[in-house]
């Protein structure tokens, strides 16, 4: 096999969850499962587009699994929409919704709230101290993201699917979401008596221990290169296999809520007010748009 293609089964699979819009998953598995026993060497290339996956798969089962998966060859057939265009902007869009490593915003706005909370005075420093930590654990992942989707034309699948876990970047996505760096950090901090340093960990610890909790196959090894321990928490904040679609709900509404305690606070900036309403009109719209695709 080269590594210009990739394994029909394989690129079917992302898109398989049991309980994903009723009957559709159940058919995604059976198309998926049908396809590695009986067609393992089927393959498609990197850069498929979804029309040409709907395609191969239409033309590698026989009529009667045509027959019972029509649900899900249509779906997968109007995924070209959403996830498979090449078109920048479209896939930076659909990341920020559907893709696992991608609620930055939630971290920093998170951050936010608790600077304000802890200190309701004005403090441009301690504020950007806190929505630095909120985003520099996540700094690895952009990173990664945008090269490879943007300078070497990755595909999504291969990118999330293999280069996350396993090549050059692993390390620093890892050693970013440190459950021993980051509380050594503080400590350091708060030894040497550096503030803004003390709560730029604070915040870098609160986003890595809030990872902790809703990471399921895609958990970090937290305390590597100690240990390659991960903890495969129940919930995910993305898979609805494991609860994702109501966390994303929880974190979509707690999210706009603090947003809107955050706009009440800043009567004095214009600015930052509209800041914070364009913020919750984002998260509205994503949310939108994932309970859109969840259920089309």
């Amino acid at each position: 096999m080269t590594k210009n293609v990739t394994p029909l089964h394989e690129a079917l699979r992302p898109n398989c969850h049991p309980d994903q819009a009723g009957d559709i998953g159940q058919e995604m598995f059976a198309l998926a499962d049908w396809i590695e026993k009986n067609q393992p060497s089927l393959h498609v290339n990197n850069d498929f587009t979804a029309q040409s996956l709907a395609t191969a798969v239409l033309d590698a089962i026989p009529l009667e699994l045509k027959q019972n998966s029509k649900q899900a060859i249509d779906y997968v057939s109007k995924l070209d929409k959403y996830k498979y265009k090449s078109e920048p902007l479209i896939r930076l869009a659909f990341s920020m919704v559907r893709f696992p490593h991608m609620i930055t915003p939630s971290h920093m706005i998170y951050s936010w709230a608790l600077a304000k909370a802890t200190d309701p005075q004005p403090n441009k420093l301690r504020t950007l101290a806190f929505v630095a930590g909120g985003l520099i654990p996540d700094l690895p992942t952009y990173t990664f993201f945008f090269v490879h989707t943007f300078l070497l034309g990755t595909s999504q699948q291969l990118m999330w699917d293999t280069l996350y876990f396993d090549s050059a970047w692993s390390p620093f996505i890892t050693l970013s979401h440190s459950l021993l760096l980051w509380p050594l950090l503080l400590l350091g901090a708060a030894l040497t008596k550096q503030r803004l340093l003390k709560f730029f960990a604070m915040s870098g610890l609160l986003h890595v221990t809030l990872d902790f909790f809703v990471h399921h196959d895609d958990a970090y090894r937290h305390f590597w290169p100690l240990s390659d321990w991960k903890f495969m928490s129940p919930i995910s904040y993305w898979d609805p296999a494991y609860f994702g679609n109501w966390v994303g709900l929880v974190d979509t509404v707690f999210i706009i809520a603090l947003l809107t305690w955050l706009w009440s606070i800043y009567k004095n900036h214009k600015k930052i007010q509209y800041l914070a309403m364009g913020l919750v009109t984002m998260y509205v719209v994503l949310q939108s748009v994932q309970l859109f695709l969840d259920f089309n």
